[in-house]
Order: C-alpha cells, then sequence, then structure tokens
C-alpha cells in the first residue's frame, strides 16, 4: 500500500479552504474563472524542478467562455447558483471525509480491496474539478495521474469533452445532500503458471461467453471494459484513448 497526498495534507489547505468559499458565492463565469486560476496557482506545485511553472493556464478562459456561450440561461443559472456552490461546499469537506488512516492505493502486483464512502468519492471529484490536487507527471508519480481538471478544460472547444463536462456536473446536480452508502474497489492479482506453461497446458479452459450490447448485473456476469496500464488513460486531458468512455458514465 502507499499513501496519496491530498490537498488537505497540504500546509496552505486553509488558504484553499478560502479560495473554495469564494466559489460558492460567484454570481458570474468571470469570477468563477478568475478564482478557480487563482486556486490553480496556489495548489500547482510539482516535484520535478525541471518542470516550469508560472504561466496562466489556458483552461480557464475556455471554461469561461464555455459557460457563458456553450450553457443556455437556465443551464448557467443552475450551475452558478446551485452546482457550483453545492461541488465547492464538497471539496471543502475533504479533511473531515479523510480516512482515519490515509488515503492509499495500492501498489502493481498487490492484492487491495478498499471500501470508500460515497461522500468522500464527491469531494475528490469537486476537488479535481477546482485543481486543487499537487502537479504529478511521469517521473514524480509514476503510477498516479495528475488529478486536475485544468487541461480537460482546454479542450472544452470540441463538443465531446463539453458533453462529458455537462455529464460530469450532472453527478453534482442529482447528488442528495448526505450521500450515504459506500464503493468498493478490489484489485487482484492473479497467480498461477508461466505463460509458456499456461500455453503447453493440456488442462480444458473455462467456458466463457463474449456478448456485446446492454447488460444486466448477474451472477458470474462481468462487464469488459478497455484499459490499459494506466487506469483512465487521457481522460482528464485530451480524452482521446479508448479508455475515456465508462468513466463519464455517471
Amino acid at each position: 500500500m502507499a499513501h496519496v497526498l491530498l490537498p488537505c495534507d497540504l500546509p496552505f489547505w486553509p488558504d484553499v479552504q478560502r479560495h473554495l468559499a469564494q466559489l460558492a458565492t460567484c454570481a458570474d463565469a468571470r469570477h468563477m474563472t478568475h478564482v478557480m486560476a487563482s486556486l490553480h496557482d496556489l495548489c500547482c506545485v510539482s516535484l520535478d524542478p525541471d518542470e516550469a511553472g508560472g504561466a496562466d493556464h489556458p483552461g480557464f478562459p475556455e471554461l469561461q467562455r464555455f459557460v457563458e456561450e456553450g450553457m443556455c440561461e437556465a443551464e448557467r443559472t443552475r450551475f452558478l447558483g446551485d452546482t457550483l456552490p453545492r461541488m465547492a461546499t464538497r471539496a471543502a469537506e475533504l479533511k473531515a471525509l479523510k480516512p482515519t488512516g490515509g488515503f492509499l492505493y495500492s501498489l502493481r502486483r498487490e492484492e487491495g480491496r478498499f471500501e470508500l464512502e460515497r461522500s468522500l468519492l464527491a469531494s475528490l471529484l469537486a476537488n479535481a474539478f477546482f485543481s486543487t490536487f499537487t502537479k504529478r507527471n511521469a517521473k514524480t508519480h509514476p503510477t498516479l495521474q495528475d488529478f486536475r481538471m485544468a487541461d480537460f478544460f482546454t479542450h472544452l472547444h470540441k463538443r465531446t469533452h463539453q458533453k462529458k463536462l455537462r455529464t460530469f456536473l450532472r453527478y453534482f446536480e442529482t447528488l442528495g445532500s448526505a450521500p450515504g452508502g459506500h464503493v468498493k474497489f478490489t484489485r487482484k492479482v492473479v497467480s498461477g503458471p508461466s505463460l509458456p506453461g499456461w500455453l503447453c497446458s493440456d488442462r480444458p479452459l473455462v467456458p466463457l461467453l463474449v456478448r456485446e450490447g446492454a447488460y444486466q448485473a448477474e451472477a458470474s456476469v462481468y462487464r469488459m471494459c478497455s484499459c490499459s496500464s494506466v487506469i483512465g488513460g487521457d481522460v482528464l486531458k485530451a480524452s482521446t484513448s479508448k479508455v475515456r468512455g465508462p468513466l463519464f458514465l455517471f
């Protein structure tokens, strides 16, 4: 197991909370993106000394343009008056929702089982939207991806990204005031013969039926999703990989 550094673990978390409180009261997209850009600059800390920083991120002007021009009046009013304050409140609750033993993830070839509260997951997603996580790259975090949506906003001129963002926001629109329940994640490591031994084995294979289309939850029925060694692929960036589809089915 390994620990994931959360925004609430950093010394400037009180400053982050002050920014989130401002976001909860924003009345227009210009003010919102101004505060989000300031919050991004505060949290855009990288362990890589060679990584440049300090430049204005191009994602926030695109987000402002989408809210002002891509949303209809009713959609914009609902977002600024209800969804945005709800997301800011969720993000600010992260420290109170953080597991006692810290937020962990399983390492490669290491089995693990996690049971996370839905309220914690909502808070993590809200913090990803506001880009409060520290900056990650392949050099500093080879097994963890950058969990910030600032780069995603850069592509909001594309209809595909606009659709994904609307789906993301709909999750918070339909979220109750106190989402109950848990989500379980299990990572299994299959042990067995080596590949040459498996290829030369005379033992019969277990019957397997693959079908396309809609599915229903049944015993011994699994949903297959395209995946890679890095789960999620570039879903929070250009979002061109095959992995991106199921991750926006809220």
